[in-house]
C-alpha cells in the first residue's frame, strides 16, 4: 500500500512538473521556415465598437510565406480564383512578438499571436477613416 502512494505521489509530481507548450509563448519556437499562407481575416469595427465589416480571403495551396536563418524573406501568394502571384522579398526583424517587415520602399509592423512548431498567426491593426473612424485588424493564418 505504502508503494502504491508512493508511486501515486510521483507520478502526480512528474505529470504536474511538466509543462504545455503554449501558442503564445512566441520565444520557444523559430519563425524561420516555410510556411503555407492558408488565409487573411480582415476584421473591422466603427466608433462604437460595433462590427463594421468581416471577410476571409483563401489562397492557392501553392501560397507561402519563408522566414530565412538570415533574417531575409520572401513571399508568393496567389488568392484563390485569382490569376496573378503577389510575389516580393525584404528583411525582417523579430523582437519579442513584434515582427517587422522591411520592404524596398517601405515596413510593415505586425504582433505574433501564435508561433508553434505548425502554426504561425500574425496580425496588424490600424486606424482609418472611410466616412467614419474604424478600428481594422488584419489577420494572417499560416501553416507548416
Amino acid at each position: 500500500m505504502r508503494n502504491l502512494l508512493l508511486l501515486t505521489l510521483l507520478s502526480a509530481l512528474v505529470l504536474g512538473g511538466c509543462k504545455k507548450d503554449k501558442d503564445g509563448d512566441i520565444g520557444k519556437h523559430s519563425i524561420v521556415a516555410k510556411w503555407k499562407m492558408d488565409k487573411i481575416e480582415y476584421v473591422s469595427y466603427d466608433q462604437s465598437g460595433e462590427l463594421y465589416e468581416k471577410s476571409t480571403s483563401v489562397y492557392d495551396p501553392s501560397s507561402y510565406f519563408e522566414f530565412k536563418a538570415d533574417r531575409t524573406f520572401e513571399y508568393s501568394i496567389l488568392e484563390a480564383g485569382e490569376e496573378e502571384k503577389e510575389e516580393d522579398t525584404g528583411t525582417y526583424i523579430l523582437s519579442g512578438n513584434k515582427l517587422t517587415l522591411v520592404f524596398a520602399r517601405d515596413s510593415e509592423e505586425y504582433t505574433v499571436t501564435t508561433l508553434n512548431k505548425n502554426t504561425l498567426l500574425f496580425e496588424r491593426t490600424s486606424d482609418e477613416d472611410e466616412g467614419q473612424i474604424y478600428h481594422g485588424k488584419d489577420i494572417f493564418y499560416m501553416s507548416k
